[in-house]
């Protein structure tokens, strides 16, 4: 396997490839501990042997078995290919399909020895950040990506190619997934089982994903926070003679010195691999090395007092690098740190993301191994070591933050004091987050790193794409602010004045409580962010916006504007107030008004005859168009407005109301229908006698005197076939002798439809002057 070709014609059986041992020329992963069972095992081998057919199984077994028993994974070196591991040109890839061939470009510059922390091991960073799991699997997706078509999809699980699946051309040319676990087995030591048993992997961010580019990639966003660490916590951008302490220079961290650099600062970092420090060192990316604590200190004074921009590289454990400043100072008084973080690999710490201060290198790559239980306590007493130095220097001013990198985290765990506070909202720790305390304001306006891939390996498109970034940024910088139309105009009391010409969507908080009568306060605020107390001053040019160029809107009056300072900003800060109004006959005409007329037509349900059958399905009716309109209203209204409307309110009202209404609709039905010859109770004849009398003054309203109209009906009408049967007398009524009124059921019912329809009707008017008071007055 010496070429490009004999890579991408997948995994070599017949015949084996030769055996290989470990090239101690490159830099390895340290032993992984999995504590596999006899049955792990067994099973970890046969999920090895699976790529293979059963005619080498008895050649491979004993050997994958030795890999296993010797670093904790079967890597399967005798796969790894002789030729020289880095990103080809893409033109040279034995492909059909070009985007195939750039997934090739990027997957072996993961694995390039230059690039890669453990090549062999197939780690790009991180120390367990994998691009696959073993060698097989290398050689597979290769072979798959060379006969991939421009319709087909690769897709992948932790390194093991599923197949290639038909699909479109403008489908994925691969999908990806690492480590997909369930939260029950997501633990630390259940990984490192699965991933002994080849059954997962960790990816990383870039690693398994192929799209990994190095330092490059992370070294404009360090940049970007070191510098901002400097403007927010030590009020000045200019960093002379600032001193940055971190440690780590791995494939991200290693950006930490060149940023140090660009910065203008004095960088220190520590770092315990003198493959990765000097890795870093030949590349260029660190200017100074040295393996003395005392040299190193000297060398971080004379920067300090001279001011001079570097980057110094020690070579040692970084605790030790805190505690001797803790000494400096209380020795001398002088604080040789002003700014501080970690980059160590701490979401890994007892696989080699963290080396504990008492062992060596080498020492702790051996005591991992043999014994883990002894290391992690080693790890954990170092962690607290670690941030006692620092919470000691913080006190004396020092600006420490988290990176990103979970050292905090595994130093809360550790017992260290970090200041760990649990909440509803999260965990909090005594030092911010680089996203919370720096970058914040800049992933706000979405301004990122810039990267990009030179796929050709042509060293000339490489000076490019750095000829287009070079000008473009040249040109920002000369326009200023503005275009070329734009230009910032100065004046020699130090007064500048430019005109933006941007477009800006802005929403603000509305209260919607008097909607749709209400008026909004809209706060738009500008911030000089960039610059600190004493450099620059927003002056408005007006004590009002602008509106000469204002177009009016269809829905919004614009009412009274303003701009000020903001408050507590020292004139860095403009905030622009517009009161604005709602146009609010749509939603009159088209909500309120016939809400109005819904609730005056539900009360007129109690002047239908009960005989007509129409009561419940008036009732029912007007019910569902209320809650129509509340559904309505309910998408039109922002879900998150604070108070309610109380147009919902009101609208709640009159459900409320139609729901009585069809109770006293249904319970008068039955009022209306009960036998005339159940006696009505004595309460209810006076009730109705008294509002009766009420309603005609001194007489009283439909007197009673003849019976029911039903027993009229009933004499009148014969049975068929039934002539010869007696009939009914007609009962015989003395009006002029009738003293005593009779009040009948039906005379309680055209009480209650009467005294119900005035009722309500005064709830309905009510409610809804009500309803307007407040909203419209």
């Amino acid at each position: 396997m010496s070429s490009l070709k004999d890579i991408c014609e997948g995994v070599p059986v017949d015949p084996l490839p030769e055996p290989k041992n470990r090239d101690e020329s490159v830099p390895h992963a340290p032993v992984r501990t999995p504590d596999l069972t006899r049955e792990e095992q067994r099973l970890a081998l046969q999920n090895a042997l699976r790529y293979f057919p059963p005619s080498v199984h008895e050649t491979l077994a004993p050997e994958f078995a030795d890999e296993l028993r010797n670093y904790g994974h079967i890597y399967m070196y005798r796969f790894r290919p002789t030729l020289e591991m880095r990103a080809y040109p893409i033109d040279e890839y034995p492909v059909r399909c070009r985007q195939a061939a750039a997934i090739m470009h990027m997957i072996m510059n993961n694995l390039d020895p230059r690039v890669a922390q453990f090549p062999h091991e197939l780690v790009t960073y991180g120390g367990n950040g994998q691009v696959f799991s073993n060698w097989a699997q290398f050689l597979l997706v290769m072979k798959y990506l060379s006969e991939m078509s421009d319709e087909q999809t690769l897709v992948l699980y932790s390194g093991h190619p599923m197949g290639l699946f038909p699909s479109s051309p403008d489908s994925p040319r691969a999908i990806i997934t690492n480590g997909m676990v369930i939260p029950n087995y997501s633990s630390r030591e259940m990984y490192e089982k699965m991933f002994a048993l080849g059954v997962t992997m960790y990816g990383q961010m870039t690693a398994g994903s192929y799209c990994y580019i190095g330092p490059q990639g992370i070294v404009h966003g360090t940049t970007l926070t070191v510098l901002n660490a400097a403007r927010n916590q030590l009020g000045s951008d200019n960093m002379a003679g600032r001193v940055f302490v971190t440690s780590g220079l791995g494939g991200m961290s290693g950006a930490q010195a060149k940023a140090a650099v660009i910065c203008g600062c004095v960088g220190v970092i520590a770092e315990v691999c003198g493959e990765a420090l000097y890795k870093r060192y030949n590349q260029g990316w660190l200017l100074e090395v040295t393996d003395d604590l005392d040299k190193c200190i000297s060398m971080i004074r004379k920067a300090k007092r001279e001011k001079r921009t570097t980057s110094i590289g020690y070579h040692g454990n970084v605790v030790d690098l805190w505690e001797r400043l803790v000494v400096e100072y209380d020795q001398t008084g002088d604080l040789l740190a002003d700014l501080g973080s970690d980059q160590t690999s701490c979401h890994n710490p007892y696989l080699g993301g963290y080396y504990p201060v008492q062992l060596s290198y080498e020492e702790a790559r051996a005591e991992m191994h043999e014994n883990p239980v002894r290391f992690k306590n080693l790890v954990q007493e170092s962690l607290r070591r670690h941030v006692a130095a620092v919470n000691h220097l913080a006190n004396k001013g020092l600006y420490f933050f988290d990176y990103g990198n979970a050292f905090l985290l595994e130093a809360g765990r550790a017992g260290a004091d970090v200041g760990e506070n649990a909440g509803l909202h999260g965990t909090f720790f005594r030092y911010p987050s680089y996203v919370q305390d720096i970058m914040g304001d800049i992933f706000s306006l979405g301004f990122g790193p810039f990267r990009w891939v030179c796929t050709s390996g042509d060293p000339s498109d490489l000076d490019t794409t750095d000829d287009i970034a070079t000008t473009a940024l040249e040109d920002i910088i000369n326009q200023g602010v503005g275009t070329k139309k734009e230009r910032v105009r100065f004046f020699s009391n130090g007064l500048a004045i430019f005109a933006p010409g941007a477009l800006f969507t802005v929403s603000c908080a509305g209260n919607m409580e008097k909607y749709p009568f209400d008026s909004q306060t809209c706060l738009i605020s500008f911030n000089a962010w960039n610059y600190n107390k004493g450099e620059v001053s927003l002056l408005p040019e007006y004590e009002e916006i602008n509106l000469s160029v204002f177009s009016e809107n269809n829905i919004w009056t614009l009412g009274e504007t303003r701009v000020t300072h903001g408050r507590h900003t020292d004139g860095r800060q403009l905030d622009f107030y517009m009161e604005i109004k709602r146009k609010s006959k749509f939603v009159t005409v088209n909500v309120v008004v016939p809400l109005l007329f819904l609730s005056c037509l539900n009360n007129l349900v109690f002047l239908l005859v009960p005989e007509s059958g129409e009561r419940i399905s008036l009732c029912i009716t007007v019910l569902l168009s209320i809650s129509v309109y509340l559904t309505i209203l309910n998408q039109t209204l922002p879900q998150s407005s604070e108070p309610v409307p109380i147009i919902s309110y009101k609208v709640i009202v009159d459900l409320a109301v139609s729901y009585l209404i069809i109770l006293m609709v249904v319970i008068n039905l039955k009022l209306y229908n009960k036998p005339d010859n159940e006696k009505v109770p004595h309460c209810l004849q006076t009730m109705y006698k008294c509002f009766s009398c009420s309603c005609r003054k001194a007489k009283c309203l439909m007197p009673s005197k003849y019976p029911d109209i039903r027993s009229y009906i009933n004499d009148c009408v014969e049975d068929e076939g039934d002539t010869d049967k007696p009939q009914a007398k007609r009962p015989h009524v003395k009006v002029e002798n009738e003293s005593k009124e009779i009040v009948s059921w039906r005379n309680i019912s055209t009480a209650v439809d009467s005294i119900c329809f005035i009722v309500f009707n005064c709830i309905t008017v009510c409610s809804f002057c009500v309803f307007i008071r407040m909203t419209y007055v």
